[in-house]
Formats: C-alpha cells, structure tokens, sequence
C-alpha cells in the first residue's frame, strides 16, 4: 500500500516541537541533552517505517486493525523514550554532573525492548493472517456452493424445478461449511452433480432435475457425516 503523506507529517512537526521546546528551555544545554534530544528525534523518526510495516498490507479493514498492534508498540515506546528524555533534560540542567551512561543505557534498553516488541507484533500478525487465510480456504467451497445454488434457483420460472433447488440450496447452507482433506474428493463427486443439476435445469426436465438433487443431497449428508467424524477424531 502507498505510504500516507500524513505520518511523515505528523512525524516532522513532532520533531519541530520537541527541538522547539529543548532549545527553548532556560537551562544548560549538557551532553545527556543532546543525547535525549537525538532519542526522541530518532523515536519519531522510527514511527514513519513502523506505520509502513503496519500498514502494508492494509488493503481492508480487516488487515488495517491487524496491523494496530504493531502502531500501537511504536507509538507506546515513543512515549516512553519521550518521558525519560524529559526527566533526563529537566535533571541535567540542573545537576550539571549528571552520568552520561544512565541515559544512553535506558535508551538502549528502550530501543532494545521496542524492536523486540515489534518483532513479536509483526509475528502474531502473521500468524493471525495466515489461520485466516486457512479458514477461508476451508470454508470457499461450501460458500462457493451455496451462491451458485442461490443463484440458479433464482433464475428457474419453473415453480416445481424451483423448489428441488432450493431444497439443495438451503441443506447447503446449513451445512458444515469447514471442509478438509477427508472430504475434497466427495465435494468433487457432489459439485459434478451439481453441474448435471444445471444442466437438467437448462432443459427444463423436472424429473432428471429431481433425481439429480436427490443424488446431490445423498452425497451431501455423506459429505457432512465424513466432516463430523473428522471433528471427533481431532477431538
């Protein structure tokens, strides 16, 4: 996805502000300053690459609240870094022999625990997407079925071949719809009768179009039976 304009800008006007502020403050301008200064500047700066990696994949909603986590780790340590530069300015000014390893050791710590935070964020994402992906490629065919069911019944004047279809077309939907490698080759046996179904529809022939919904629901509750086995099993 394109990256926003607005993260970049947002980003440059935080640092405006912050440097606006340090500069700006009545005290003495230590090395542990500078140092906090080019923390948070880099935290800021660290946001425009994290919404990137956030967002990357927001082509929906769905991946855009996916990708909050990692925004969320980013912008959580941004706040983090931000306050302990604070405390650390406000303190140097004043004690003017301040450590200098303090500060560098707590922004190492930060940057360390962030990038940790990121990976880890990144991951579940990943993961999450990837069982989503899963599940909808074991739920397609039975989705798949039921709207072309849906839509050829919709398209048949014929009030008692209309009928069988919808027959079919509601034990279908309230079907198992997850299927699994057990029963790929019986919804192979069940969609090629579904396509003889069509065809008998094209010919207007109640009785083939019977018979051949009959057969489809036979293979149906086979199909549904060998789903519910399945589940016990890996129960």
């Amino acid at each position: 996805m394109k990256q926003s304009w607005k993260i970049p800008a947002i980003c440059g006007i935080l640092m405006v502000v912050f440097n606006v502020i340090v500069f700006a403050l009545p005290i003495y301008k230590t090395p542990v300053v500078w140092i906090s200064d080019i923390a948070v500047l880099l935290a800021i700066a660290a946001q425009i690459p994290i919404s990137g990696i956030a967002m990357k994949k927001g082509t929906n909603v769905t991946s855009k609240v996916y990708g909050w986590p990692i925004m969320s780790v980013g912008l959580r340590y941004l706040g983090a870094i931000t306050a302990c530069a604070v405390i650390f300015i406000l303190i140097s000014g004043v004690v003017l022999i301040f450590p200098l390893w303090l500060p560098v050791i707590v922004y190492v710590v930060l940057y360390g625990a962030a990038g940790i935070g990121l990976i880890a964020a990144e991951t579940t994402r990943n993961y999450v997407e990837e069982q989503d992906i899963r599940h909808e490629e074991k739920v397609g065919f039975m989705r798949k079925l039921y709207a072309e069911t849906t839509t050829l019944k919709r398209n048949i004047a014929d009030r008692e071949i209309a009928s069988y279809i919808n027959k079919i077309s509601e034990a279908v939907r309230f079907s198992d719809p997850t299927s699994s490698a057990n029963v790929f080759e019986k919804e192979s046996e069940l969609y090629s009768v579904f396509g003889e179904i069509k065809e008998s529809v094209k010919a207007n022939d109640a009785v083939a179009v019977k018979g051949k919904c009959q057969e489809f629901q036979q293979l149906l509750d086979e199909r549904n039976s060998m789903c519910k086995i399945a589940k016990r099993n890996k129960a």
